[in-house]
């Protein structure tokens, strides 16, 4: 994993400042109306959408090196026979991970260390000198075929960072070389000497032509063979850790993007890329105020996608000059242990300490990544499975059982087409929507009436993002006996999923209102559970 570097408070000051020039100046008469319409037609990419409707709750399986010398991150020095599981089993791992309820699982399939968990054609640092199974093992092919077969998409986290490259006198990184026409994959027997000569692969895609130096056409080799000979890849996970630099290198983002969109389409390039953002702490807790729709300061083809750490990402007066408005929804990540590699004395995080932080990260608009590290048997341990099964039925008790049906359901104002049933109706691709036109329009009401009492203390609210993200601020009431109004909850955002916690409640008429927003409030689901 990575810690975000610090950045000199000057250069901070004037990263900010670009990112939202004159948003204290004021705005001429129309201007927030036209702002409202350019921040609602923001909405996911159909990947983003995809990801954020299918991979919700999903998993980190850190392992390597490290797991075997105790460290957190290596030093590039390891002899490959430090890796040497005795019991290694993937499906192991991906039946604990389904009893989660997780939908993906990411693997580490190289570290800063430089160490690959596949035998990688381009370095003998790899599985292929360890003395697990005499040197002809996989452990991206078992892990593969094992999260597959329990029903979970695949991901992986390639780090740009390379300790064994740095380290060697030999290595690529940062040695010095400058970017050249090449072709991906380039044969191993003509990496340096000859670039442009591409490598047949029976089971691969098209050669990739690009212009770079020697690092990045080791990586991008790499990339290829991981891209080609697994199957579908669902995320590829990058991030900004530099334990160590050498020679000026760079990293070529944009090949390393252009390559992926050729190879995996579908996929989501999550943290250092354009599709899904780290939410900016390793404790997996979102914002109380989370926005998906994010400003920057230039055009997103010259974007670099740097870490946001900020309390406000996206709010009017940071946004309305921004150079360009993306969809960049974020990502909450924590490991079950306190450490992301495996150590005997720590012990993980309880099956209700997991939910917490569920409520926490999917409860304010994030994804919920989770981190579980196998032991040096290549097992997770028996207490790791206990929490994942845990938070499994956590889930399934709390959030199991939608008491939110046959109700009855009125608005202050609606569309025509998205009536007010389209919010309670258990499908997220239908919706409601108001008929305002800006959010000068006033405050917007949904009035819900249960059939029956029953008692709830969680409100789950989900905004339909293919319509953006629109609501500001929300408060939620319940009528009482004597026919007054007592406020539940309130919020700010909501987006994808908000999830409201709220005293122990039977209130059988409900009502939500809407005092800021933009051009108009949408909910694609009201679920109420206890």
């Amino acid at each position: 994993m990575f810690k975000p570097a610090l950045l000199p408070l000057a250069l901070l000051c004037s990263f900010l400042s670009s990112a939202a020039p004159g948003a204290e100046a004021p705005r001429p008469p129309g201007a927030d109306e036209a702002l409202e319409r350019r921040l609602a037609a923001v909405v996911p990419s159909e990947r983003q959408y995809r990801w954020q409707r299918v991979f919700d709750v999903y998993a980190f399986v850190h392992f390597g090196p490290n797991t075997f010398s105790g460290r957190e991150w290596g030093t590039g020095k390891e002899d490959p026979a430090v890796f040497n599981p005795t019991a290694l089993d993937a499906r192991q791992w991906a039946r604990a991970l389904k009893s989660a309820g997780m939908t993906m699982a990411i693997l580490t399939v190289k570290h800063h260390d430089g160490f690959c968990l596949w035998p990688s054609r381009y370095t003998a640092q790899s599985v292929k000198g360890s003395p697990w199974k005499e040197g002809k093992g996989d452990v991206v092919r078992e892990f593969v075929d094992a999260v597959r077969a329990e029903g979970l998409a695949v991901g992986i986290y390639l780090s740009p960072a390379d300790l064994f490259q740095i380290e060697s006198p030999a290595g690529y990184y940062g040695d010095g070389s400058v970017p050249v026409d090449t072709v991906i994959p380039t044969d191993p027997t003509s990496f340096k000497t000859d670039p442009t000569k591409a490598r047949l692969v029976a089971s691969g895609g098209a050669p990739y032509p690009c212009k770079v130096d020697d690092y990045n056409r080791y990586f991008l080799n790499q990339l290829y063979e991981l891209m080609t000979e697994y199957g579908p890849i669902d995320a590829l996970w990058f991030d900004g850790a530099t334990p160590k630099s050498k020679g000026g290198q760079q990293y070529a983002y944009p090949a390393w993007y252009g390559l992926i969109r050729q190879l995996q389409p579908q996929a989501v390039i999550t943290v250092k890329g354009p599709d899904v953002r780290w939410v900016g702490n390793e404790n997996g807790i979102a914002r109380e105020t989370e926005w998906s729709v994010i400003g920057l300061n230039r055009p997103e083809a010259e974007y670099t996608w740097p870490d946001m750490t900020g309390k406000m990402l996206g709010d009017r007066a940071l946004v309305a000059d921004a150079a360009a408005l993306h969809w960049y929804p974020a990502e909450a990540n924590v490991s079950i242990r306190r450490g992301w590699f495996f150590h005997e004395d720590q012990k993980p995080k309880t099956g209700e300490q997991l939910m917490d932080l569920y409520e926490r990260s999917i409860g304010r608009n994030a994804s919920f990544l989770v981190n579980v590290p196998p032991d040096p048997r290549g097992l997770f341990s028996d207490a790791d499975v206990a929490a994942l099964k845990s938070f499994g039925e956590l889930r399934q008790t709390r959030y199991g059982t939608n008491l939110a049906t046959g109700v009855t359901v009125t608005a202050t104002s609606s569309l025509p087409g998205h009536a007010p049933e389209g919010a309670l109706d258990g499908k997220y691709e239908t919706y409601w929507e108001a008929a305002t036109k800006s959010s000068a329009d006033g405050p917007v009401t949904l009035d819900i009436t249960l059939p029956r009492l029953v008692t709830y203390r969680r409100i789950v609210l989900q905004e339909q993002i293919q319509r953006g993200q629109r609501v500001e601020a929300f408060t939620i009431e319940a009528e009482q006996a004597d026919g007054t109004w007592a406020k539940l909850g309130e919020g700010t955002t909501i987006g994808y999923k908000r999830i409201i916690a709220v005293p122990d409640s039977s209130a059988q008429h409900l009502r939500i209102r809407f005092d800021r927003y933009r051009v108009a409030p949408t909910l694609a689901e009201v679920e109420l559970y206890y």
